[in-house]
């Protein structure tokens, strides 16, 4: 799924990732250098109003939330409009109360400001105010809703996997196999899909279809323990087949995320002037890149086994056409277009037609 992910991203989304750390990196490099030529005087914020900015942002919501117009009103009629809302009047009036203070601290002069208990004042109405426990009664509500569902489609997938495999050991390995062709189609992307299906293939007698499957199985999880063994079956194609089936012993999105990794990281080191160590990191992640991009383009290039023996190809797409040369089982071809009923795939120096039904795609 992680490689779908990968692959997805478009081609100028990495164009943008390989030019943006560079560049901030050389911007970040002249602004730390302009800032040592040139003294740069700052006023900063007051501790009082620096430490009172997360509390009055919090108080200011909920206010908000309780008085849309909180802002334009004065104290009296925000006190009003607060009990009209269903505040009690001492807690109504102290909340109007806090919020001129607060003005007051973030607007008026910062000299007599007590900090700390201006802030434990209005984390005090904070609590008090209504609406707060409702809130989040009905956030509770809507994350215990949210598991009831995710526990249900988690279920009804449990249900479907059982079943399958229900089937499988049962002894309907053909059924078994349309089961699991439902969960590929449904997720291309998940390895284990793959590998039940070629496990149900390999049992109905289908076993080039078993093995194509299990060449895509690999291709997602190749350190996986159950593709290994399955992969074991590859060893009995021919040299040009096995070449054709390559497995990368990392897959596309691993040596992309690495890359990627050390990209960043390499971009940072050179911040820090660390310019020999910057560019080793640099060179690792652009080998690291380029083989993610190297793999990708070698799994693009569909391929397909034929899955019977003694299988023509075909100058023309039509049953009559001459045959060109006879395929047995397990030869794998490079498909190259598809025409209806019919695909073009090229073998060794020989290019010619076959039924779709007569190979499994990879």
């Amino acid at each position: 799924a992680l490689d779908v992910l990968v692959l997805g991203v478009p081609r100028w989304a990495w164009a943008l990732f390989l030019v943006f750390p560079p560049s901030l990196a050389l911007v970040a490099n002249r602004f730390v250098r302009w800032r040592k030529a040139v003294a740069v005087s700052s006023t900063p914020l007051s501790a009082e109003r620096s430490v009172l900015h997360g509390p009055a942002k919090d108080f200011q919501k909920a206010l908000s939330a309780l008085v849309p117009e909180c802002s334009t009103l004065n104290r009296e009629w925000l006190t009003a409009a607060l009990e009209a809302s269903g505040v009690e009047i001492p807690l109504a009036a102290q909340a109007a109360r806090v919020r001129d203070r607060i003005r007051q601290s973030a607007y008026g002069p910062p000299y007599g400001i007590d900090a700390d208990e201006l802030s434990a004042e209005i984390r005090e109405v904070l609590r008090a105010l209504p609406g707060r426990t409702e809130r989040a009664g009905g956030f509770v509500s809507l994350t215990v809703l949210i598991v009831f569902v995710f526990a249900g489609v988690v279920s009804a997938s449990a249900t479907q996997v059982i079943t399958a495999e229900q089937i499988y050991v049962a002894g309907g390995y053909r059924q078994a196999a349309d089961s699991f062709s439902i969960r590929v189609a449904s997720e291309p992307g998940e390895a284990a899909h793959w590998q039940n299906l070629g496990l149900a293939l390999h049992a109905s007698g289908e076993v080039s279809g078993a093995r194509a499957a299990w060449i895509r199985a690999a291709r997602m999880s190749p350190r996986n323990d159950n593709v290994r063994l399955a992969r074991q079956q590859l060893s009995r194609l021919d040299p040009e087949s096995r070449r054709l089936a390559w497995v990368s012993p990392i897959t596309v999105a691993e040596a992309a995320i690495v890359g990627a990794g050390l990209w960043i990281f390499g971009w940072i080191v050179y911040l820090f002037r660390k310019r020999t160590v910057a560019v080793g990191i640099l060179a690792v992640s652009a080998i690291a890149l380029g083989y993610s991009v190297f793999v990708s383009e070698a799994y693009a290039l569909e391929g397909g086994l034929v899955l019977r023996s003694n299988t023509s190809l075909r100058a023309a797409p039509y049953g009559p056409a001459p045959a060109l040369r006879i395929l047995r089982e397990d030869t794998m071809v490079r498909v190259l277009r598809s025409e209806g009923a019919w695909i073009f795939v090229e073998r060794g120096q020989s290019r010619g037609w076959l039924l779709t039904t007569e190979v499994a795609r990879i």
